[in-house]
């Protein structure tokens, strides 16, 4: 109840502020003796409207992690919006209604409310956070620790316990995590006692390779038969022709804006070091077809050599190679290809590949064909289906610092879970990761 409240009055002060915001700007302080009725009645309608939305999608009830909550904000503020502007046209001017106002306001509605209820969260959350307690079994402390470190979703994690001990907790505690323990209906008892007793019940699916971002959840009682409903949105052509028109305009703009960082990068590449000033490395594509991938040169000119040299004389170094395909401390970098690669400034030619088709600005990390034969094996088939991006889920998932085999894992899963959405986050995300200059080496 405290969260629901904290977020209820995080809104309506985000939703006010932004309504004032659009006064401000449209009026321009034109009613600041006397607001004139339409104005109130107008404001008071969006700050109503947009309330009553979030109260019937029962936002106040559940919690969402950052994107997937965001995700329902925006598409709440354009509901609103399309319901108030339909109003507007059949009110035919009486009231005599703004719509720039109205506009301003939904506006500044995607940006407040969110940005409000991440400090919300953020300062209260010792006070609305809400404790819950995680089975035993597979990948449990991944999920504590999932937790743990998830401050947005406002939960905190009080242990680990055993299935058969979970009516301990009963009265203490109102959530319960339900990881991916063996034979679960072997526990049917324990399960109904658990659904009884616990406000707030999460169950981790045994599943692997399924999509699971968009889905529909039916269930008949009468079966006792849950089905989870989904499918692969690479089969999506609008999907597809959005991606395509949105690489296209993307990758325009950053290279407009960053053409005097090019000129600059690619003169101290020339007077540092010998050799050419973008390096050129084959690379496989969609459909298996192989062409130039474009980066600034970040190495020496014998680079192979002296990887050579290092793999024969040192043991370790040679086994992180064979794992990563990357090693710290990499002597075949120079100095200012150090700077460049730490703030991934190397990958900007790649903006070159996108707009030539070869690639696009978020998909799985675009490989050479021996890695795909010795690492990809048999998940080549789906490497193959989509063009290879500049970030993708490996490159806000550790970059450097994840293995070879969770690459792999983690181009399958972003394959085929892939949807325009998820690449705005993988984008936001991808910013935050490179501004930090994180996992990169």
């Amino acid at each position: 109840m405290k969260y629901a409240i904290a977020i209820f009055i995080s809104d309506v002060i985000s939703i006010t502020l932004s309504v004032i915001l659009a006064f401000l700007i449209k009026f321009r302080g034109q009613y600041i003796v006397e607001i004139h009725r339409d104005r109130w009645v107008e404001g008071l309608l969006i700050i109503l409207s947009l309330l009553a939305i979030f109260i019937m999608r029962r936002v106040y009830m559940q919690r969402k992690l950052f994107f997937d909550e965001l995700k329902e904000i925006v598409e709440s503020v354009i509901f609103a919006f399309l319901i108030l502007f339909a109003y507007f046209a059949f009110a035919k001017g009486d009231p005599d209604y703004s719509r720039m106002f109205a506009s301003l306001s939904f506006i500044f509605s995607m940006l407040l409310v969110p940005a409000f209820r991440a400090i919300t969260k953020k300062t209260l959350r010792d006070v609305i956070s809400e404790e819950v307690i995680v089975l035993k079994g597979p990948e449990c402390n991944k999920v504590y620790d999932f937790l743990n470190k998830n401050w947005y979703l406002s939960y905190k994690p009080l242990g680990l316990v055993d299935i058969k001990d979970v009516n301990r907790w009963v009265g203490k505690v109102g959530n319960v995590v339900i990881p991916k323990i063996p034979f679960l209906s072997d526990f049917t008892t324990e399960l109904a006692d658990i659904s009884i007793n616990f406000k707030r019940i999460f169950f981790i699916p045994d599943i692997e390779g399924i999509p699971f971002m968009n889905r529909v959840f039916h269930f008949d009682p009468s079966h006792n038969l849950p089905l989870v409903e989904t499918y692969f949105g690479g089969l999506d052509p609008i999907n597809a022709f959005l991606k395509r028109i949105f690489d296209i305009a993307f990758s325009s703009v950053v290279l407009i804006l960053l053409s005097p960082l090019l000129l600059l990068v690619s003169v101290i590449i020339k007077i540092t070091s010998k050799g050419p000033i973008i390096y050129k490395h084959k690379r496989v594509g969609k459909d298996g077809k192989e062409f130039y991938v474009y980066k600034f040169r970040t190495m020496y000119e014998d680079a192979d050599h002296l990887l050579e040299e290092v793999l024969r004389n040192d043991e370790k170094a040679r086994e992180l190679w064979e794992k990563k395909r990357k090693i710290p401390n990499d002597p075949r970098i120079t100095p200012v290809g150090k700077i460049l690669r730490k703030f991934s400034i190397d990958e900007i030619p790649q903006f070159f590949n996108v707009l030539k088709g070869d690639m696009s600005i978020v998909g799985p990390r675009p490989a050479p064909m021996d890695e795909i034969r010795k690492y990809h094996k048999k998940f080549a088939k789906y490497y193959f289906m989509v063009r290879p991006g500049i970030t993708g889920l490996w490159q806000v998932s550790g970059r450097s610092n994840t293995n070879y085999d969770m690459r792999v894992k983690l181009d399958l899963i972003y394959i085929l879970n892939q949807s325009f959405w998820l690449d705005m986050v993988i984008i936001f995300k991808t910013l935050k990761v490179v501004l930090r200059g994180e996992g990169a080496y």
